[in-house]
C-alpha cells in the first residue's frame, strides 16, 4: 500500500474520474503537479479544501513529532492547490535528493 502521508493528503481523489500527475521543471527545480476534474464546482471546492486540510493535518502531526519527517513527508507537506471551475491543480517541489532516492537503480 502507499504510505501513511500520501493516502492521507490524496484521499479526496477518491471521488473524481481522472487524476493526472506529472513531473517537470518549475521555477525553482523541479514540481509534482496534479491534476483533476470534478463534476461541478462545488465538488471542485470541496476536493480543494480538504487536500488543504489533509496537508495542514500532516504538519500539525509532524509539529507534534508523531509523523514521518522524511523527504517524502516534507515534499507532501509543501502541497500548493488551486481551483479553476471543475479543474483542481496541485503542485509540490520536488528537493533534488528525494527524485535521486526515487529513481536510484533505475
Amino acid at each position: 500500500g502507499l504510505p501513511g502521508g500520501l493516502r492521507v493528503v490524496f484521499s479526496g481523489l477518491t471521488q473524481t474520474d481522472q487524476v493526472l500527475l506529472t513531473l517537470g521543471p518549475a521555477d525553482k527545480g523541479i514540481e509534482l503537479r496534479l491534476e483533476t476534474a470534478s463534476k461541478n464546482e462545488s465538488d471542485a471546492r470541496l476536493l480543494v479544501s480538504q487536500l488543504r486540510n489533509n496537508v495542514a493535518m500532516l504538519k500539525e502531526t509532524a509539529a507534534r513529532g508523531k509523523e514521518d519527517t522524511s523527504d517524502l513527508a516534507k515534499m507532501l507537506m509543501s502541497g500548493v492547490f488551486d481551483q479553476s471551475g471543475t479543474r483542481v491543480i496541485g503542485r509540490w517541489p520536488v528537493a533534488q535528493n528525494l527524485l535521486d532516492s526515487l529513481t536510484a537503480g533505475l
